[in-house]
């Protein structure tokens, strides 16, 4: 009793005092290396400050008064709550916190706040909610099917109630006018929400028809026929609104128009109003046309900006297709291990993909800092393997691992070899880490084939449609496991995709010219943020639980927090050129073959320490 109660205060401290404080310390520390301008509102500022330290108290009283218990997700309430607050909104002590932290950040005119720190807690929760939370509840109310009045319509043939399609705007067109306000903010606009329509009066009628997608994407929520269909509006617009705001901030988030979202959601709300109304679907399709042609003709968007907007349409209309096409093809990979004797030797084909990581890695750095440090270069890649290796040992070794070898071990091994070329080598240390850690999300996306093949970082059972499967018998998720056959979670598939994704962002700031402590410390972040919700669904068996979490999560906190450590140390910018050269290509090679051998080449008739990978 004594020490639950212990743990209670500590968790509380640690929520209410803590973590604030460090938010707060972190955006006044880091103001420095935040190069974009900041926004001070009073008044926005205050609303939003109050309305978040009210639902934050509100939704705490209810959870206190309806759950028995307190709100800590590590001593959860006795009773599963869904009166008051938490019959309107989902998680409305996070939404207060979100609110809360923004408003502070608005109201002093923090650029760090705004633009770093309040993102970062809004992903922050939105990862915790995800990658423990929705497990726990999960696990605690199985049965539970509650969903509060704010939420995505279900998928289901009757009518939309009112608060389905409240929900709509409240959850989709809302959060994407606002975004959209704020990078037009960084446009150089003076005011936040800023509206032009001045250019109205120069357009002849035809020319502005492409003004009808807003009341057209306005009407469509409200004249959905099922909830189904609203469903469908809802999530498009929510991946097309991802999709389509990482593509602009890619190109140039100046520059509001690529891709063009008068031409998204006039595509989203044509394909929902053509699947509701299909009799009158040569109207849809001259409307469709209309719109589409009119912002070119107007002279307003160019046709790489409509197609833009056409291609993320399109994905977004077809993501269930292509996201059956990225299953096949992950359990074709993951069922392809061969291997090849060579009498004492033995080569196995997933060591090539463990090959192209540091190759991809030298090559990335030489191409980013120059091909002068590639002998460093080189230094930091062999560092990076070896620690690999000696932290897989340590933490996860076995009779039956052999060989293996660790993510976190090779992060810690890119660091020190980082930090010896730095003492030894005409090379900054934060320049040589900065530019390694902009090319490790791509090098781990590689690094995943390997997981896919070998059957490490294999996921956790689940549902046919949602995972794929592993028959070789020297698969990991087969030997250790015992999962032959069996749908499990394609993790490594969601590792590549968040990668990619993150690792497309940072590529961008290093272009852009970003100071070089800001990248390594969103590096760091964003891994441990992905990592996070991916260790949430995997299954290996070897991986301990520590208090609630698995081991890896507690490492993705270090990781998260080590990053923001980062971004308050001020340093100059990241170097903007990208050259490939003879030099360049040979080292990466080089690494590459070294690679090869110490993961793809072993010794099986050996009775020899780290003479077997299999």
């Amino acid at each position: 009793m004594t020490k639950n109660l212990l743990g209670k205060m500590l968790f509380g401290i640690l929520c209410a005092v803590v973590l604030p404080s460090a938010a707060i310390f972190w955006a006044i520390a880091s103001e420095a290396t935040v190069s974009l301008p900041p926004f001070q509102s009073n008044i926005f500022g205050l609303v939003l400050l109050i309305s978040g330290l009210l639902l934050m108290i509100i939704a705490s009283i209810t959870i206190s008064v309806f759950g028995e218990g307190l709100p800590m997700s590590p001593f959860p309430p006795a009773k599963f709550v869904s009166k008051g607050i938490y019959r309107i909104a989902p998680h409305p002590i996070y939404v207060g916190a979100c609110f809360f932290s923004l408003g502070l950040s608005i109201y002093f005119g923090s650029a760090s706040g705004l633009w770093l720190v309040s993102p970062i807690v809004i992903l922050g929760i939105v990862v915790y909610v995800q990658g423990f939370e929705r497990h726990v509840l999960d696990k605690r109310f199985p049965e539970n099917k509650f969903r509060p009045l704010i939420s995505l319509p279900i998928q289901s043939d009757k009518a939309p109630t009112l608060w389905n399609r409240l929900s709509v705007f409240i959850l989709v067109l809302v959060p994407w006018f606002f975004l959209l306000q704020m990078l037009n903010y960084l446009k150089g606009s003076c005011e936040f929400i800023s509206i032009n329509i001045s250019f109205l009066s120069n357009l002849s009628f035809v020319d502005s028809l492409f003004l009808l997608a807003l009341p057209l994407t306005l009407l469509t929520p409200l004249s959905a026929k099922t909830q189904s269909n609203l469903r469908e509006f809802a999530v498009s617009g929510l991946f097309a609104t991802a999709t389509g705001f990482y593509l602009m901030v890619l190109h140039d988030p100046l520059y509001l128009s690529f891709p063009s979202f008068y031409i998204i959601w006039t595509g989203i709300s044509l394909s929902t109003l053509l699947h509701q109304f299909p009799k009158a679907k040569f109207f849809w399709l001259l409307l469709g046309i209309a719109i589409f042609y009119s912002p070119m003709a107007a002279g307003y968007q160019t046709m790489s900006e409509v197609m833009a907007g056409l291609t993320v349409v399109l994905f977004v209309k077809q993501r269930r297709r292509l996201w059956e096409i990225v299953q096949k093809n992950s359990e074709r990979l993951a069922n392809s291990w061969k291997e090849w004797n060579f009498g004492w030797t033995r080569l196995l084909n997933y060591g090539f993909y463990g090959a192209l990581v540091p190759f991809f890695a030298v090559l990335l750095v030489g191409m980013m800092i120059g091909e002068k440090y590639m002998l460093a270069i080189f230094i930091v890649s062999i560092s990076t393997m070896v620690c690999s290796a000696l932290w897989a040992q340590f933490i996860e070794g076995s009779g039956k691992l052999l060989r293996p070898f660790g993510f976190y071990g090779g992060v810690l091994g890119a660091v020190l070899g980082c930090y010896f070329v730095s003492t030894f080598f005409d090379v900054s240390f934060l320049l040589i880490l900065a530019a390694t850690s902009v090319a490790a999300p791509f090098v781990q996306a590689v690094g995943r084939l390997r997981c896919l093949v070998q059957g490490c970082c294999h996921g956790s059972l689940c549902k046919p449609s949602q995972g794929i499967r592993y028959y070789h018998e020297k698969s990991r998720v087969v030997k250790l496991s015992n999962w032959k056959g069996e749908f499990v979670y394609p993790t490594p598939v969601y590792s590549i995709l968040a990668n990619l994704t993150y690792g497309g962002f940072l590529i961008k700031l290093w272009f852009a010219g970003t100071s070089i402590t800001l990248l390594i410390g969103l590096s760091f972040i964003f891994n441990g943020l992905s990592r996070f919700v991916e260790e949430s669904y995997r299954g290996e068996p070897q991986t301990a639980t520590l208090w609630g979490l698995r081991l890896y999560q507690w490492i993705t906190v270090i990781s998260i927090f080590s990053g923001a450590l980062f971004t308050i140390i001020s340093s100059p910018i990241s170097l903007v050129h990208f050259h490939l050269t003879p030099i360049v290509l040979a080292f990466a090679i080089f690494s590459g073959l070294v690679a090869l051998f110490l993961g793809g080449v072993d010794f099986p008739k050996s009775d020899k320490r780290f003479s077997r990978l299999v």
